[in-house]
């Protein structure tokens, strides 16, 4: 461009962006509504980094989550996030939980060691995600390795989609088109063609490697159309006969975005072209349209963040017409450099590196870093999508997974198949019908800085719920701690775990009405439902899975050669399996050993006999046991807590059905100021029993047991060999992963790793986001070669 082009289309910018925001009523409505809805209804991204980009049954996937705001700044405070792992008929194989502190957390998933090979989608959301569509949650591929590689497999036929630029097939308008062609929602390459009634063909195109091609079209109202994929179906092509065609390029550094209009109204009309990105209006004018004349304006994007930009037609009582996605792609990230100490080594060598970030003039920048190093060789074939391209497409684009794997945004060829694209999808993050309605007006979903529980409670004869008001008591067995709550309607509760726990823990429950204890109750958890999200049908290739060969050989070649050595036998001294229980109620206030007395045929003649502070009654015909307490202004009504070599119940016909001649020990507490410390589970007093049977967690009936999982626990990462004998193989994919990477004033970070005893090439790979809230993504690579002894 000329320099006197230049001071023109500058001088242009100037008075566009001084002028771009016309006075006008309609407008001042629509921008006071869209501050008002964004305030309610702020935006989170969620954005998970993995460690490498496949994983094997039985691995342990390590992640960096970024939770941020609509300007890629850290959500602050602490938050907790929901993983689910899905399979292709959209069941749940696993649900986890992890807390994210000051928008960042370094978390981890293991993979269960019979999980089958094949793609699975990986999700991860917060409470206040689900305000908004499920859509907008962090999804991903996420590939468990097979002897082959997975190839799509579905035996639906291809088909094609036609995209009018804008939203709007309309007759007598030159229009821009794009043909998607997908088989079961995969993007396939394929060719296609429109024709009329007579089989005249209009335009024949190919869709390539994205299942996308780009063409212009013009249809006429008297006719009819049909679009055919070659060898495959025929789709009769919808056209309106009336309606407005917004069509969108790049002259410079402004958007020309172009109206046209098919009408039998008035011959003039105002619009309004409003465009948004980030939850603000960018820009927002109002033109008049002349039918069969064209009008056009000029946006300036030079000062737009990078991301997706909508630009939205409406008429002028704020009825919207058309809509139209754009790319912006300012390309103003960071400086990035990775300084590595050497370019090749031998296996178990040192590899010493450096990393800064800096801006165009080389000033220091701060950022959050996530740094990397895996064999890269391992991992051929598999296209990861990078931390920029997922941050400001993939997280406002749903079902963009594919694509973004198969195109890389720092050509301009993948940038125009991205505008292209844009063209195929809808905003999803607001409704301009229900920001100017007000439709919504308070957020339904709190952001939850807490385990939070849903279910149901009912009856196992005949599954209807139990009473409103109905307490129900919760008792963690491996946290020891108690929890009680009320049911609502049909049994409805919410379960808010205050006292946060890790990993799988048995929680045993009871249930009282009225002061009455519930017998024949269950319990069911109820879960987010995610209808729609689902992976991909895959099969087995030809080509073989370079990691899940490496991976077999390595599980065996790292564990078999150190079998028995260094291994530590700690002695158990803990012989009361019911101490930490006794230890958090302040001891017990009766013991007997049962071996002490003569064997008693049954449980109610030990009892009746031998232990104090509890009765052996019969309430309705039925043996129960009662505690007595040690205030008699406070009896104890109703059933006591039984604690049977550690685990909890409250099962009264099973402790009476025992073998008095299995138990060794039974401790009582009655007092009333001890029992208050677990909760309203240990109201009624609590009996131990120390049994002499090896197994006999298996044979307590589970009846009143859930199973639930807290939160995950961070893990450390070690990929080291420093005090690996050499004797002893040392094989390893992921040589590196730090998520919370120090760096020092002058804005350098430095660091080492080692190689394993596999040769090949370490990616050494720097993702992050600036403290401005801009992506970067950069990779070195070393050599690793054998080093013979």
């Amino acid at each position: 461009m000329d320099m006197a082009r230049k001071i023109f289309f500058g001088m242009l910018v100037l008075v566009i962006s001084l002028f771009g925001f016309v006075e006008d009523e309609s407008l001042k409505e629509l921008t006071d509504k869209f501050k008002s809805y964004n305030e309610i209804f702020p935006q989170n991204k969620l954005i998970l980094i993995f460690n490498q980009p496949e994983y094997a049954p039985g691995d342990t996937v390590f992640f960096k989550a970024h939770l941020l705001g609509e300007d890629l700044k850290p959500i602050r405070g602490h938050q907790v996030a929901s993983l689910v792992l899905l399979d292709a008929d959209g069941i749940e194989v696993n649900r986890e939980s992890f807390t994210i502190q000051n928008g960042v957390a370094g978390n981890q998933t293991v993979l269960s060691e019979n999980l089958p090979g094949g793609v699975y989608k990986l999700v991860a959301y917060t409470n206040w995600m689900k305000n908004f569509s499920s859509k907008l949650y962090f999804t991903t591929l996420l590939t468990v390795a097979g002897d082959h590689h997975f190839i799509s497999q579905t035996d639906l036929p291809v088909r094609i989609k036609l995209f009018p630029e804008g939203g709007n097939m309309v007759a007598g308008l030159p229009m821009r088109v794009v043909a998607l062609a997908t088989r079961g929602d995969v993007p396939f390459a394929t060719e296609g063609r429109v024709v009329d009634t007579q089989g005249n063909e209009l335009k024949r195109f190919v869709c390539g490697k994205t299942g996308i091609a780009s063409f212009e079209l013009m249809l006429n109202a008297d006719e009819d159309y049909t679009l055919e994929v070659t060898g495959g179906t025929k789709t009769p092509i919808v056209v309106e006969k009336e309606g407005y065609v917004l069509q969108v390029d790049r002259e410079d550094e402004l958007l020309k975005a172009s109206i046209q209009v098919q009408s039998k109204r008035a011959t003039k009309e105002s619009v309004y072209v409003v465009a948004t990105s980030r939850s603000k209006i960018r820009y927002a004018s109002m033109i008049s349209l002349t039918e069969g004349e064209p009008a056009s304006v000029l946006i300036p994007y030079k000062n737009i963040p990078e991301g997706i930009l909508q630009i939205t037609l409406f008429d002028s009582k704020l009825k919207e017409l058309a809509s139209r996605l754009v790319y912006i792609d300012t390309r103003n990230g960071p400086d990035v450099n990775i300084q590595l100490d050497k370019e090749s080594v031998a296996t178990r060598d040192a590899v010493s590196f450096e990393v800064n970030v800096t801006d165009q003039d080389g000033n220091a920048k701060i950022a959050d870093l996530t740094i990397s190093g895996i064999y890269d060789n391992l991992f051929s074939g598999m296209n990861e999508i990078k931390l920029r391209e997922q941050l400001l497409v993939g997280s406002d684009i749903p079902e963009s997974d594919y694509f973004l794997r198969a195109i890389d945004l720092n050509t301009e060829e993948d940038l125009a198949l991205l505008d292209a694209f844009l063209i195929t999808k809808e905003w999803e993050r607001f409704r301009w019908d229900e920001v100017l309605s007000n439709k919504k007006s308070i957020p339904t979903y709190k952001p939850q800085d807490i385990l939070v529980y849903e279910g149901v409670a009912t009856f196992d004869d005949n599954g209807k719920p139990v009473p409103d008001s109905t307490q129900v008591m919760f008792f963690l067995q491996k946290n020891i701690f108690g929890y009680e709550v009320n049911t609502g309607d049909n049994g409805q509760f919410t379960w808010p775990v205050y006292f946060g726990f890790y990993g799988d823990e048995n929680v045993m429950y009871s249930m009282e009405s009225r002061g009455k204890t519930l017998f024949g109750t269950s319990i069911k958890l109820q879960y987010d439902s995610l209808p729609g999200i689902k992976a991909p049908l895959v099969t087995q290739s030809d080509k073989k899975d370079p990691y899940y060969t490496f991976n077999t050989v390595a599980r065996v070649a790292n564990t078999s050669f150190a079998y028995g050595w260094n291994k530590e036998v700690k002695e158990d001294k803990n012989v009361n399996p019911n101490a930490a229980i006794e230890d958090e109620l302040n001891g017990v206030d009766f013991t007997i050993k049962v071996d002490d007395y003569v064997v008693f045929p049954t449980m109610e003649d030990l009892f009746r006999e031998v232990i104090r502070f509890v009765q052996n009654r019969r309430v309705g015909g039925k043996p129960t046991l009662r505690v007595l307490s040690s205030d008699s202004n406070n009896p104890m009504m109703g059933d006591p807590l039984y604690v049977v070599d550690g685990i909890a119940t409250r099962n009264s016909d099973y402790i009476l059905s025992m073998n008095p001649g299995d138990i060794a020990i039974i401790k009582v507490i009655n007092d009333v100021k001890k029992l208050g410390g677990l909760g309203s589970i240990t109201k009624n007093g609590v009996i131990f029993f120390q049994t002499k049977v090896a197994n006999m967690d298996s044979l307590i009936p589970k009846d009143d047991i859930l199973k639930i999982r807290g939160l995950n626990k961070t893990q450390a990462f070690n990929a080291t060999p420093i005090h690996q004998p050499d004797r002893i193989p040392y094989l390893k994919s992921t040589v590196y992963w730090n998520t919370q990477p120090e760096m020092n004033e002058s804005g350098n970070m430095s660091g080492t790793f080692y190689a394993a005893d596999n040769t090949g090439t370490i990616k050494v790979r720097v993702r992050g986001i600036t403290s401005e809230g801009i992506p970067f993504d950069k990779e070195e690579t070393v050599r690793v070669s054998f080093r013979a002894n």
